[in-house]
């Protein structure tokens, strides 16, 4: 009894900051768009087999070279007392706010599979693929096709990919697969999952890809891994680890790649309220 006590207080601890609980008589889905609707921007569904991705872009005034793409975290995968959410959907969306607040001419936003369900595709997604196939590589393909769509709707050729917690996950295994990525960006990013869930003494994501073993595919490309010294969900080691393995693939050559610690932050807090001067310190 006293283990699997243990268990589900280390699943709430890294779990519930990560999806907080919603009210049952509001849809997170519905209050997002709206504010999408009000902050001018544009929705767009994605048709990427086996998913529908949601995104939300600026308005497209003038042709730009470069898409700042973001990607959202893991939402609410989970719900009260570690049980699976039946919808992902984030009740704060981090990587949006951040994405407000970029003033880059073309702007995109991805959510994660199955989050801002649509009402006629509401029931058709599996729960696995905000679980253990989070990571896996039919979700890497989708994002990737969702990306190429935009740009290519954009004029652009270039791209800037930012990832928020498990999107950071996503924005470099994405980053690993394109020849196009000019900087990768990771937020509080679980860049070694299974050095994550193995830190919580978790099961493992047997079914996701993992990034830090596709850092050989990444020592050439720019990356800066923001991390808030006092997030307690995506300890500094996890990034640690993952940049000991893309110096040590890089051979002789350092790659160009560096960790930017932020006094005071925690998981969530203040990196869409800071996002412009942080994008700064990146050096974009």
């Amino acid at each position: 009894m006293a283990g699997v006590k243990t268990l589900a207080v280390l699943l709430l601890a890294v779990l519930t900051p990560l999806s907080a609980c919603t009210s049952p008589s509001i849809d997170p889905s519905f209050t997002i768009r709206a504010s999408v609707t009000k902050a001018g921007w544009q929705a767009t569904s994605f048709d990427a087999p086996p998913f529908m991705l949601t995104g939300f872009s600026k308005p497209v005034k003038t042709q730009s070279p470069i898409l700042h793409i973001y990607i959202e975290g893991d939402g609410n995968a989970y719900g009260p007392y570690g049980h699976v959410s039946t919808d992902p959907t984030p009740t704060t969306p981090i990587a949006l706010n951040m994405a407000y607040t970029d003033p880059a001419v073309n702007v995109l936003y991805l959510a994660r599979p199955c989050q801002y369900p649509l009402q006629e595709i509401k029931y058709i997604c599996d729960q696995r693929y905000w679980t253990s196939h989070r990571f896996s590589e039919e979700v890497i393909k989708a994002t990737n096709k969702a990306i190429s769509v935009f740009k290519n709707k954009v004029g652009a050729n270039k791209v800037i990919l930012t990832g928020y917690s498990g999107g950071g996950a996503i924005a470099a295994l994405v980053a690993a697969k394109r020849n196009d990525v000019t900087h990768l960006i990771t937020v509080a990013g679980t860049l070694n999952h299974v050095l994550w869930m193995d830190y919580f003494k978790l099961p493992r994501l047997k079914n996701s890809l993992n990034p830090v073993d596709f850092a050989d595919k990444l020592t050439k490309t720019p990356q800066t891994h923001f991390i808030g010294a006092k997030d307690k969900v995506v300890p500094r080691g996890i990034i640690g680890s993952y940049m000991a393995t893309l110096k040590s693939k890089s051979g002789t050559e350092a790659p160009p790649a560096k960790i930017i610690e932020m006094p005071y932050y925690k998981h969530k807090c203040c990196w869409s309220k800071d996002w412009p001067s942080l994008l700064e310190k990146a050096g974009v």
